[in-house]
């Protein structure tokens, strides 16, 4: 009986392990789509700033 409980008890702290490696992974992937939602915004008010200057350089004329 103790052989099977060794072999459960070392399952059990295998599925452990998997669950915290599973869940540090999650918070990972999470923080790294984070991070691009970021990005994204910068580029996105980059994009607004560099449309606003240019249409000051050349504005456009109405023919």
């Amino acid at each position: 009986m103790t052989g099977s409980s060794d072999h459960y008890q070392k399952r059990l702290d295998q599925f452990m392990r998997l669950t915290a490696d599973l869940h540090i992974s999650q918070v990972k992937t999470d923080a790294q789509i984070n991070q691009l939602g970021i990005n994204v915004d910068r580029i996105t008010d980059a994009m607004s700033d560099l449309r606003e200057k240019l249409s000051k350089m050349f504005p456009e004329s109405e023919d």
